[in-house]
């Protein structure tokens, strides 16, 4: 018992303080008090667990292999692509440029991917299977299609990843082959070309690789639905595309094959076209080495068609001399793949053949082909790269 005054603990039937002398007084405990306080502990502990397990219920029904592939079916069905999003994309991927959610609401807007999800009437959600020592869940979903009574069946596979849901609780994720996204992805474009890929820009630090034709850009994750690229080439020539990335193939070309030549360029083309032409036939049947010619207008990468044709026509047993272009019509310009220009014309020919053994010679002898050039751009202007299709006799 403790004395009131001076705080002193004195034996437990002393009526005076052996400090001060106090009167002490004997505390005396209320028993309805008692059972109150011991009730409201009770009740306490009661909330808690129960508290706990609703938490556990909650927590282990909304993280559960079922519950997440039928939030994804429900999103399909109702093309609800911000849950769609949240469920297909994890923190996995750091650098999501090219698959935000921006991306893939775009994307899927465009995209008939999720056509036959909208038509879903009815559908049941089987019991998840787990194998892969719990790593891999497997859950199989029947549906019926609106205006069709056959059932049909798609199985959902999941994987169990790292963090945790509400702290405690498994997270799977999932996603339709249909709208995964693949990782490490190349595209190549023509040499010196800006891209737009899914309406964003590709920076050049995504640039890898740089070779002679193409710029190869690697992104670091994209859909694996219809995606639109925008190429605009140093030409200032702009072309777009829609490709396919899977996972079969990580690398797609997004070439110029088919692009149409603008006017601009056909003209400025059309304009030297005569003029190169002659000079290589003047060239090649004086018999002048390559690296001998001084013309602006001929690429290095020519040098294998003019040596071809300058042996040809300078052979042992015949010779082409005095060329003459009289005439071009008939043109076609097309892109190739690469960018590179292809100019399909006739020419009429005039020249001059002869036979040095038979010690005969054909003049004026005259032709009219289609040939083939090849023009590349270089600096201002355009070159020739290629030729083939000349008279040979």
């Amino acid at each position: 018992m403790f004395c009131s005054e001076c705080g002193t603990k004195n034996k437990k039937d002393s009526k005076f303080c052996e400090n001060c002398g106090a009167k002490l007084i004997e505390e005396k405990v209320d028993k309805k008090d008692s059972i109150k306080a011991s009730n409201k502990k009770l009740i306490i502990i009661g909330v808690v667990i129960v508290v706990i397990l609703g938490f556990y219920i909650y927590g282990t029904n909304i993280t559960k292999p079922e519950k997440i592939v039928e939030s994804y079916i429900k999103a399909l069905k109702s093309n609800d692509y911000n849950k769609l999003y949240n469920i297909i994309i994890d923190d996995s991927v750091k650098d999501k440029t090219f698959i935000s959610k921006k991306v893939f609401n775009d994307t899927m807007e465009e995209s008939n991917t999720l056509n036959k999800y909208k038509n879903i009437e009815s559908y049941k959600v089987g019991n998840a299977i787990i194998t892969n020592n719990g790593l891999t869940a497997t859950v199989t979903v029947s549906y019926i299609l609106k205006d069709n009574v056959e059932a049909k069946k798609e199985t959902f596979t999941l994987t169990k990843i790292g963090r945790k849901e509400l702290l405690f609780f498994d997270t799977w994720q999932q996603a339709n082959k249909s709208l995964a996204y693949v990782e490490n992805y190349t595209i190549k474009v023509p040499k010196d070309s800006k891209v737009e890929y899914a309406g964003v820009k590709v920076a050049n630090k995504y640039l890898k690789k740089k070779t002679s034709t193409y710029d190869e850009y690697e992104l670091p994750a994209v859909f694996k639905i219809k995606t639109n690229v925008k190429v605009t080439t140093k030409d200032k020539v702009e072309y777009e595309k829609d490709i396919y990335p899977t996972t079969y193939s990580k690398t797609q070309t997004i070439s110029m094959q088919g692009v149409e030549v603008p006017s601009k360029i056909k003209k400025e083309i059309k304009a030297t076209y005569k003029n190169i032409l002659s000079t290589f036939l003047t060239k090649t049947s004086e018999n002048t080495n390559f690296g001998d010619v001084n013309y602006e207008y001929f690429s290095k990468n020519l040098k294998t068609s003019y040596n071809t044709y300058k042996n040809g026509i300078n052979a042992e047993y015949k010779k082409l001399s005095n060329f003459s272009v009289e005439k071009m019509s008939s043109d076609k310009m097309t892109y190739k793949e690469d960018g590179t220009i292809e100019v399909t014309t006739q020419v009429d020919f005039k020249y001059d053949l002869t036979y040095p053994k038979l010690n005969q010679t054909m003049i004026d002898k005259t032709s009219s082909r289609y040939i083939r050039m090849e023009f590349v751009k270089d600096g201002n202007k355009y070159i020739l790269s290629k030729i083939d299709g000349l008279p040979l006799y």
